[in-house]
């Protein structure tokens, strides 16, 4: 018996020390795997922080390198920056592929991308409902309602302006109206006061301007003061219209500006330059054209010519007619083709002038076509130039008018293109054959010249759907955990080959 518990004993000890060393093993074999996982995944991350540092140093091609050689390793995270940023340079075919890869594997930041790029026509789907769709799907896990609204609103915003027809721009807006987006209250009523897309409506157009107002969005206020001043959709109230647009120029909305512009301009006493409404009739212009809107440069730009045709007021206009061409206004560009026609303080260059003409034409513009037909027959660009800076500045003072109305409204007209026939503005409304009108005792070589004044009255503001070819501008995906860097806001666009 002593023997046999010795011999079971001395077994028992050996399991023990079998069992000890397996598990030594297995303890040894766990840290090393572990140790691998950890080492590889501080490569990968080491990999997209390098990424991301190559993102903010400009550096796209080194960028783009970095962030499939990390998502190829396994990195989600590498492959949603991989999405956003081919999106972002304008590179989309790609930027679908990762983005569609990254959804699949429950990613929720490359939707954003999805959605826009369904937008621009990439991806299985495509179009305004495939875009609301992914949207939706990308804020499906946020419990609080009125936070998942919110978030909603602002992806729709954000994709408003990728919006390749007008049928997908209108559902887009009846979309963010579902989810409480202020904007989209703002571009409803622009269509219903337009009928872009919808039947006309101006009273239901300024209850929504109202809405937009009300949550906050300040180019409402231009919209309802524009309503005010001629009487769209509510009883004409100009002092209701001189309130609404300052606040809105408070606000800092360059239409606004050029609105009380024209009313300064046109106030008793403003022809004289050293009067205090002309004074501040160019304030607020010179406000207008700093925000970037063109037609306050034409206003400029004309006033200067008619002050001073040869010398410093003239090289102004010039200055003042080419920014407003570079911004693609009819009337800025019109006026520098004039010039560079007749060589007027810049070097002669018809051909220019002729192939600036001709695609305002084509564009839609009757008074562009018009001064191009006189062109074509030899009529002299120099009297052209100064017949229409003479009878522009008429109507910027209010002594003549070619149209009654916003010129955005001409629903609520005639429907056409002005300057067809043009009125005294002494309040008997008098009729002037543009045909027989002078200037310095010479008929009008072009007719509709006064036409160039296309914003020749205040204005609401409201917009018509137009594809404008703008890029997307998805939010970037989270910065990694523990990246000292800079957060990624920005990609320089470019048009890449798909």
């Amino acid at each position: 018996m002593g023997m046999l518990k010795a011999f079971k004993a001395a077994a028992l000890k050996t399991k023990l020390v079998v069992i000890t060393l397996a598990l030594t093993s297995c303890a040894a074999v766990g840290f090393i795997i572990y140790g691998s996982i950890s080492y590889f995944e501080q490569m990968h991350q080491q990999t997209l922080y390098a990424a991301l540092d190559a993102i903010n140093a400009e550096n796209y091609p080194r960028a783009a390198i970095l962030l499939t050689k990390a998502s190829e390793e396994g990195s989600l995270l590498a492959l949603e920056y991989a999405a956003w940023l081919e999106c972002s340079r304008g590179n989309y075919a790609k930027a679908q592929r990762y983005a569609a890869e990254a959804a699949a594997k429950g990613s929720i930041s490359a939707l954003e991308v999805l959605g826009d790029l369904a937008l621009l026509g990439y991806g299985k789907v495509t179009g305004a409902v495939a875009a609301v769709s992914y949207f939706s799907q990308q804020t499906a896990h946020i419990t609080d309602f009125d936070k998942r609204n919110r978030q909603l609103g602002e992806l729709i915003e954000r994709a408003l302006p990728l919006a390749r027809t007008r049928e997908d721009y209108l559902d887009l807006v009846l979309a963010g109206m579902d989810y409480n987006s202020p904007p989209c209250y703002l571009y409803l009523g622009d269509i219903l006061f337009l009928g872009d897309g919808l039947s006309v409506n101006p009273v239901e157009a300024v209850s929504m301007w109202q809405l937009a107002r009300d949550k906050g969005i300040a180019r409402a206020s231009t919209r309802l003061a524009g309503a005010y001043w001629h009487g769209y959709g509510v009883e004409r109230d100009r002092q209701q219209a001189l309130k609404l647009y300052q606040q809105a120029a408070n606000s800092g909305d360059p239409a606004a500006y050029y609105a009380l512009g024209l009313i300064a301009l046109r106030r008793p006493g403003a022809q004289d330059r050293h009067s205090q409404n002309y004074q501040d009739g160019i304030s607020l212009m010179r406000q207008a054209s700093i925000l970037g809107y063109a037609p306050a440069n034409v206003i400029l730009g004309i006033l200067n010519l008619v002050a001073d045709p040869q010398g410093l007021g003239a090289q102004q206009a010039a200055q003042w007619f080419e920014e407003a061409y570079h911004r693609a206004d009819s009337s800025g560009t019109i006026l520098y083709a004039l010039m560079l026609a007749s060589g007027t303080v810049v070097a002669q260059n018809r051909d220019a002038a002729l192939v600036m003409l001709y695609d305002e034409g084509l564009l839609g513009s009757e008074t562009a076509a018009h001064v191009l037909e006189a062109l074509s027959h030899k009529e002299d660009p120099a009297l052209i130039l100064q017949q229409a800076v003479r009878l522009a500045q008429r109507i910027i003072f209010g002594e003549i008018e070619i149209s009654k109305g916003a010129a955005e409204a001409r629903v609520y007209h005639d429907g056409k293109e002005h300057a067809q026939q043009y009125y005294h503005d002494d309040g008997s409304g008098t009729l002037i054959d543009p045909k027989i009108y002078q200037i310095d005792g010479k008929y009008l070589i072009v007719p509709s010249i006064g036409g160039i004044m296309v914003q020749s009255q205040p204005s609401t503001g409201a917009r018509l759907f137009d594809f404008t070819g703008e890029k997307p501008t998805p939010l970037p995906p989270e910065l990694p955990p523990g990246y000292k860097g800079k957060p990624v806001v920005y990609v320089e666009q470019y048009t890449a080959v798909q």
